[in-house]
């Protein structure tokens, strides 16, 4: 339950919990790669829109309204990068939840393994 929840936290911190630690810490590392790679295109890509809107018609970004135009344009224009973005954090997080999951369930069976051989010496 535990693992469940820490996975839900962000890809990385299930894995964590789990005490695979390289595994996490890749994890993290990947997803705020992806995060900063995101910020900084659509940094540029807002700065391109809002010069191209200045040459071709600067009174357009004095008006009311005029920063929500902007932002329709940016997502517009950056509709193949946003939906591979969000794509690439959606299976990252699946791929987190499941393979801490799965770790979770593998370190619980060998624990109940150890116990079982621990009680097969004692027996012998």
């Amino acid at each position: 339950m535990a693992v469940g929840l820490s996975a839900l936290l962000g890809p990385g911190a299930g894995q964590l919990y789990n005490k695979e630690w390289k595994k996490g810490f890749i994890l993290i590392g990947f997803l705020i790669g992806v995060m900063a790679a995101a910020a900084y295109f659509f940094i540029h890509a807002a700065k391109k829109t809002v010069e191209a809107l200045a040459l071709s018609n600067p009174d357009l970004l004095i008006q009311e309204g005029a920063e929500m135009l902007l932002a329709k344009e940016i997502l517009a224009q950056n509709a193949g990068f946003i939906s591979i973005t969000k794509w690439t954090i959606v299976v990252l997080w699946c791929y987190g939840v499941v393979d801490a999951y799965l770790g979770a369930k593998r370190r619980r069976v060998g624990k109940v393994q150890e116990v079982q051989n621990g009680q097969n010496v004692q027996e012998g």
